[in-house]
């Protein structure tokens, strides 16, 4: 988790944590809503990205127990909004924020986002909101 984001694209980098987890046993959905497939994003919201859904993705499976979770990407024009649910059981009440979510609080926090977690169905939905324009 400490290794820096790969420089790829990003829906690009999005499809390889969606097979690097898939190995691991969680199967792992990708849905990017943008023209575009995130060319544009300034490279630090790039980082925050893929940061974040790993790590949301990793909490997922270790400690949900999740099987399956969707990453979710919508790029418009004033914001950029990441979501990650889970099938992990329990409800965004139930999480106990370590340093995983710290990190992330962290990294959003810095480029003038925000974060959200909460519950989704029968699992735990991680939502991050980030400007279009970064501080």
């Amino acid at each position: 988790l400490r290794s820096p984001p790969g420089r790829g694209p990003l829906v690009g980098e999005l499809q390889r944590l969606r097979a690097e987890y898939g190995a691991l046993g969680l199967t792992v959905e990708v849905v990017v809503d943008d023209e575009d497939d995130g060319a544009a994003l300034d490279p630090a919201q790039a980082e925050v990205v893929i940061a974040t859904a790993r790590e949301a993705l990793t909490n997922a499976a270790r400690h949900g127990r999740a099987t399956e979770a969707t990453v979710a990407l919508r790029v418009g024009a004033d914001v950029v909004a990441l979501d990650v649910f889970d099938n992990g059981g329990g409800s965004g009440d139930d999480v106990r924020e370590g340093l995983g979510l710290l990190g992330i609080r962290e990294r959003v926090g810095a480029i003038g986002g925000d974060v959200v977690l909460g519950s989704y169905e029968e699992g735990v939905r991680l939502s991050v909101t980030l400007p279009r324009s970064v501080p």
